[in-house]
């Protein structure tokens, strides 16, 4: 921060700042999708709660997927740590 940032930073106003612009951000292109699979969610859960008919995916899909899934996290931790390693050389 420069000295002026840091000023406009710690304002008395900057809440005031911060809640106008609050609908403004990106997040809430997100609410009809994340709504969207909360009632799928919901109405799986319910269908399996109240009624004798199961639904349900095979757990042979988790198992395709977790190898694969180990593999990326553990590549995107090594880059990480070797990138900070560098930088604090």
């Amino acid at each position: 921060f420069t000295p002026d940032q840091w000023k406009r930073h710690r304002a008395v106003d900057r809440y005031n700042r911060h809640l106008s612009t609050l609908f403004d951000s990106s997040i809430f292109d997100l609410i009809a999708p994340v709504l969207f699979v909360t009632g799928l969610a919901a109405g799986v859960n319910a269908i399996n709660q109240f009624t004798d008919y199961s639904v349900g995916l095979p757990m042979s899909a988790l198992g395709l997927t977790t190898g694969s899934l180990s593999l990326l996290l553990v590549f995107r931790t090594n880059s990480a740590y070797d990138r900070w390693w560098e930088a604090r050389k």
